[in-house]
């Protein structure tokens, strides 16, 4: 991909990398799989233009988005393995799968528990969601530092893994 976005290299394979299992989610723009990475034998998640948002403004606007996102390597920002172009206009990347929560899900388990007056795990508990919070601050300070500015940031766009782990998407 040129510096621009607006020329694309496209690689002919004779076979597919990443085999799709199912759609994680979309959005406008958008939607994220969960595919199995054939080269590497895991699963990613890979995200890609919708084929009715393929107009040459929002294709390089994705393909500033895939480039942005990889350069901002932090333990808290979804880390991205790869850009893919099979055709001019079909382009994606793929991403860190991060098995687990949204923030928004965590957010709302926790409301429910307080709502129905039950006890509060450590998963939960005030300091457990402070240390999210701190977590989340640093990746966005990270951003900024680097001069990005996250568009859609809300409780849906930031994952808790499994390991209790935190990833601004």
């Amino acid at each position: 991909i040129s510096e621009d976005g607006s020329a694309i290299k496209v690689v002919a394979e004779t076979r597919n990398r990443y085999e799709p299992i199912k759609r994680l989610g979309a959005g406008g723009m958008g939607e994220v799989l969960l595919v199995q990475d054939q080269d590497i034998a895991r699963k990613v998640a890979v995200k890609r233009l919708l084929p009715e948002a393929c107009d040459p403004i929002l294709l390089a606007r994705f393909v500033d988005e895939i480039r942005t996102v990889g350069r901002l390597e932090h333990p808290n920002i979804v880390p991205v393995y790869s850009l893919e172009a099979s055709r001019a206009r079909d382009i994606a990347y793929s991403m860190k799968l991060v098995q687990g929560k949204t923030l928004k899900k965590l957010l709302e388990e926790t409301k429910d528990l307080y709502a129905a007056n039950r006890p509060i795990d450590e998963n939960h508990d005030l300091d457990e969601r402070l240390q999210y919070f701190l977590k989340l601050c640093d990746a966005i300070g990270f951003a900024h530092a680097k001069g990005v500015i996250h568009r859609d940031l809300k409780p849906e766009n930031v994952m808790i893994g499994r390991y209790n782990e935190l990833y601004l998407m």
